[in-house]
């Protein structure tokens, strides 16, 4: 029986392996560690943003092909700047019901402006994003029955509700990827 001290040229190979695979997992999420606050400023920059989008998405699904004499044809006004609605808010944030909904652009500051249709309400208002540089809305549809499909930069005295809107921003400090919302599509027996 002979007495062996030490370990076998197997036995250190196997250990140096085990080592740099452990190195290597450590690097990796040492890196991971350290790019991650980065990525958690930029979810947080983000968040507003996805709101605000999630907001005008609800809000321009339920915009309300009303006919009103004000408005000259129905009640959806649009510029490339602002657009104006008649559409049902969300309980939690303006007691429900059809309001008169107006969203532009003041300063920086994109700007929500409603009013309660019924009964009516004072006009009220709330900043949704702050910092922004530029908005630009466009619409897709045939503002007559005589007019082709086409893309608009302004949506007025129409017999229909567009088809489409696309909001563009200019953030300071975030991104905001085009949106296209689909309006509700318009009931024949509302049609002229």
């Amino acid at each position: 029986m002979t007495n062996q001290h030490g370990f076998t040229l197997l036995e250190t190979l196997i250990a140096i392996t085990l080592m740099a695979f452990l190195a290597l997992g450590l690097t990796a999420a040492l890196k991971l560690g350290l790019a991650f606050p980065g990525a958690a400023q930029g979810l947080d920059r983000a968040g507003p943003v996805v709101a605000v989008q999630n907001f005008l998405r609800r809000e321009l699904s339920s915009a309300l092909a009303l006919p009103a004499a004000d408005w000259d044809g129905v009640a959806f006004l649009g510029s490339s700047s602002a657009f104006e609605m008649i559409g049902a808010m969300p309980e939690r944030a303006a007691a429900g019901g059809l309001h008169e909904v107006r969203l532009s652009l003041d300063g920086d500051r994109l700007m929500l402006r409603w009013r309660r249709l019924d009964p009516p309400g004072p006009a009220q208002e709330r900043a949704l994003l702050d910092h922004v540089r530029a908005v630009d809305f466009a619409y897709w549809g045939s503002r007559h029955d005589t007019e082709a499909a086409a893309w608009h930069s302004d949506w007025r005295a129409a017999q229909y509700l567009p088809a489409l809107v696309r909001v563009r921003a200019t953030l300071d400090g975030a991104d905001w990827p085009e949106m296209l919302v689909a309006l509700p599509v318009q009931p024949e027996e509302l049609r002229p």
